[in-house]
């Protein structure tokens, strides 16, 4: 990022190893805002943004970013974290629709088994 401050991939990644290595959701957020205004149709910054938002509590922001990288069905784990904002943001029943879409795709990845968890005692 030194040489080029404008590499949104290198923006993105930094972004998400941050919140998810480091837990640095507010130093994440900025590398991952920038990322997305660089190019704001890339799911993958979407996500990440969202996912980051998600991190810090802000719910219903996040689901926001999240649907628009998850109606992409180019990545499930975009399908688990919407389903999880869901959740959190009190949307059950898309919470519920959203997580047996994706386990109807892959069901192995580790997002399924978090999702699951946070969409169940969502329900409680």
């Amino acid at each position: 990022m030194d040489l080029d401050p404008t590499h949104a991939d290198a923006l993105n990644n930094t972004a998400y190893l941050l919140v998810e290595l480091s837990n640095q959701p507010d130093e994440a957020l900025k590398y991952a805002e920038k990322a997305h205004e660089l190019e704001p149709q890339n799911p993958n910054y979407s996500d990440t943004l969202g996912w980051i938002l998600y991190r810090k509590g802000l719910y219903s922001m996040a689901v926001k970013h999240m649907e628009a990288a998850a109606t992409r069905k180019e990545n499930v784990v975009w399908q688990y974290h919407l389903a999880m904002a869901y959740a959190k943001a009190g949307q059950s029943a898309r919470a519920r629709s959203t997580l047996e879409s994706a386990l109807k795709v892959n069901s192995k990845v580790p997002e399924a088994k978090a999702a699951a968890e946070v969409v169940h005692t969502a329900d409680k």
